[in-house]
């Protein structure tokens, strides 16, 4: 073999080299980002000793809030998400009407609050898939409207494009709107399939910002949401 062939090859076996050992740290890092656990994502366990304090903080809640409601004056109310999950995680024993609104593949639900964003979160187990995939929205209030909006999805520490979010998700999410008799923007035409929806979760979902609170018979309006350090607080208006 002449100098320049041995040359060619050892440059080549290199460049080779470099290309498996790049596309090697590539694939570790891709690994390490989906399977990643953020550090919010902390469902907790309950037990059944647990449970009877759980059901007293929902009516406590409830009731808090309706005070302040019928009170009148403008408020605001803090939702904590360590106190939020432990309701997510007791919800078969608190509403057995629950059951099966989270597809049986989708493990350890969440909800968590960070600079403004709310986070849904789950582990999905399927196959040998283990990881746990989030969304974030942004939730703003104006004088006529709340608008939901969807401004990131993750799988582990992985940003993904929002157009790969399925649509069995923004289905699950309307349905979940429509549980709370949300009056949200509808079809002017066609069957009502709620897949077919528009606008889309990415464009945003706006809901007319005018609440009726039955216990207490008073309508009232959010002037305020923001959320941050595991907490979200609602500025109310009674109306």
């Amino acid at each position: 073999m002449t100098d320049d062939r041995w040359l060619r090859l050892r440059r080549w076996t290199a460049i080779i080299k470099l290309a498996l050992a790049l596309g090697g740290s590539l694939l570790f890092s891709l690994w390490l980002s989906v399977s990643c656990i953020p550090a919010w994502y902390d469902p907790p366990t309950v037990a059944e000793a647990d449970l009877p304090r759980i059901r007293a903080a929902v009516p406590n809640a409830y009731q808090s809030f309706t005070d302040r409601v019928v009170n009148g004056a403008p408020f605001t109310f803090t939702l904590r998400a360590a106190e939020l999950n432990e309701w997510i995680a007791a919800r078969d024993a608190l509403w057995p009407d629950a059951r099966g609104t989270v597809p049986g593949w989708l493990h350890g639900p969440v909800i968590a609050f960070e600079r403004d964003r709310i986070i849904l979160a789950a582990r999905v187990t399927s196959g040998s898939t283990n990881a746990v995939v989030s969304a974030r929205f942004a939730i703003t209030a104006s004088a006529d409207t709340v608008e939901i909006r969807l401004v990131g999805i993750a799988v582990g520490a992985l940003p993904l494009p929002r157009s790969l979010l399925p649509n069995d998700f923004e289905r699950q999410v309307r349905d979940w709107l429509d549980r709370a008799n949300l009056p949200m923007d509808r079809p002017t035409t066609g069957d009502g399939d709620r897949a077919g929806l528009r606008p889309p979760l990415t464009d945003g979902i706006r809901i007319p910002n005018r609440f009726h609170w039955s216990n207490g018979r008073r309508d009232f309006r959010l002037v305020g949401i923001t959320s941050r350090d595991g907490s979200v607080n609602l500025t109310v208006e009674p109306q």
